[in-house]
């Protein structure tokens, strides 16, 4: 069900028709087509909160037909959708949309991303000109889809890829290292270059990360985090199986070392060997308190800001040799773990405790009339938005899961919602047979504005909206 907005301003723009207050926009864009189109809604007085209790879907969104979603990102108003050819930023109590801005370029040309604040969608579309190849920029209120700032400039990197965006600057490869280009300008703020004997790490194991970065660098508003290996790392902990790296903070603005953990990171070797897409990523909890790393001493949490050490092993509680556990939620001051006994398939307990004391905030016991196949190990599909397999909120836990038939093959085909207040707390099956949940890589939940979102990437993939 497409949802379309009750007021939009749409404009329609072509590379013959442009008045004279636009000339700078007309040189920067000279070659934009009539398939181009841009609308943009007017700002709304009160922005929404994410609901902490859910219990119905209020709404549900499909992408254009010849176009699908590639990530969902938080943005001021809710949700905002981002395809190979556009941007859709959607009211999160609604679904309704607010603004859109769809290329006229492929997919190869075009890149787009949310900064971390959720304030500016910022896109990126290569095209020729007289002038040789350009990288256009455009700056879009994602309260109401309207352009703040258009430039241009002449690429060095053949690959524009906007998913390590600060709320400053984005990342742009080069060689072994990168350079931060200006959120305001397209200019080079600054540049890195790891130290001589040291590369920074990839997806695939390569000493040139390239066009992985995406993997292997991490970013908040004001911080990157990346992960790094030198010559004088020993290798060779754990029968060779993992590696050891070290993890660097970089101020997003000046591009300066603000700490660093050396020696405390681990890379799966084999994994790597296998090009499974699972490294020792850096993930940034939804609150950019704290980020989450596998080290030397388990999955750490680490202070943003300083580095320091909150907890060294976040699954490290009560857990017992035969039950499996996973960390699924994080922040400074809480760590959210499902667990249950392995080889089973059943709803797991879910604990929630607070990080300065060990001690259980809640917990909810397991249940044995339902399934949840989210798999085990902290997820999440990239480091530039808080999407994982189900979400720790204020009242509770929201994930996908299964209630009859689905049990036998463990596929998931429904939304649960477990309150935190009671121990026996029975799980709200908010809705059943949505088919799409166990397609590809499964369901994915956002928290936005307005409403938590239920999306899957790909052909096909829908978003819904949970109150």
């Amino acid at each position: 069900m497409k949802n379309k907005p009750k007021t939009r301003k749409l404009i329609l723009l072509t590379g013959c028709l442009f008045l004279a207050p636009l000339v700078v926009v007309f040189v920067s864009f000279s070659l934009i087509s009539d398939k181009e189109v841009h609308f943009t809604s007017s700002a709304q007085e009160q922005v929404p909160p994410p609901p902490q209790e859910i219990d119905h879907i209020a709404w549900e969104w499909d992408p254009p037909e010849d176009q699908q979603t590639n990530s969902v990102m938080p943005g001021l108003m809710g949700p905002i959708a981002v395809s190979g050819r556009g941007v859709t930023g959607l009211d999160g109590t609604t679904g309704e949309e607010l603004w859109g801005y769809l290329s006229a370029l492929e997919s190869s040309d075009f890149s787009a991303s949310v900064t971390p604040d959720g304030q500016h969608a910022v896109i990126a579309e290569t095209r020729g000109s007289l002038l040789g190849e350009r990288t256009h920029i455009s700056l879009l209120d994602t309260m109401t889809g309207e352009v703040q700032d258009r430039y241009s400039y002449s690429p060095e990197s053949p690959y524009t890829n906007l998913l390590n965006l600060s709320d400053h600057n984005w990342l742009e490869v080069r060689d072994d290292g990168f350079v931060a280009r200006d959120l305001n300008n397209g200019g080079i703020a600054w540049e890195y270059q790891p130290d001589p004997g040291c590369y920074i790490q990839s997806i695939n194991g390569m000493e040139s990360f390239q066009n992985y970065a995406e993997y292997s660098i991490a970013a908040s508003g004001d911080h990157y985090f990346l992960t790094q290996i030198c010559d004088s790392h020993s290798g060779e902990l754990m029968n060779d199986y993992y590696q050891i790296g070290d993890l660097i903070s970089l101020d997003a603005i000046s591009g300066e070392i603000a700490w660093s953990s050396k020696d405390a990171i681990l890379f799966d070797k084999v994994r790597i060997d296998l090009e499974d897409d699972y490294i020792s990523k850096v993930n940034i909890s939804r609150d950019e308190s704290s980020i989450l790393a596998h080290t030397t001493s388990g999955f750490t949490i680490f202070e943003i800001e300083s580095g320091k050490v909150i907890q060294e092993e976040a699954r490290d509680f009560n857990s017992k040799s035969d039950l499996s556990d996973s960390l699924f939620d994080f922040s400074s001051k809480y760590a959210s773990i499902h667990e249950r006994e392995r080889g089973t398939y059943h709803l797991p307990s879910f604990s929630k405790f607070d990080l300065e004391n060990g001690e259980a905030i809640y917990q909810i016991q397991e249940n044995d009339e339902y399934t949840a196949n989210f798999g085990l190990g902290y997820e999440r599909i990239n480091t530039s938005t808080s999407s994982s397999r189900a979400l720790s909120l204020d009242g509770g836990v929201v994930m996908a899961g299964c209630t009859d038939e689905c049990i036998e093959d463990r596929s998931d085909d429904a939304v649960l919602f477990v309150p935190w207040d009671e121990q026996d707390s029975e799980p709200i099956v908010i809705s059943e047979k949505i088919g799409w949940i166990s397609d590809k890589d499964g369901a994915l939940f956002l928290e936005a504005p307005g409403s938590v979102i239920l999306y899957q990437t790909g052909p096909g993939g829908s978003i819904i909206g949970l109150a």
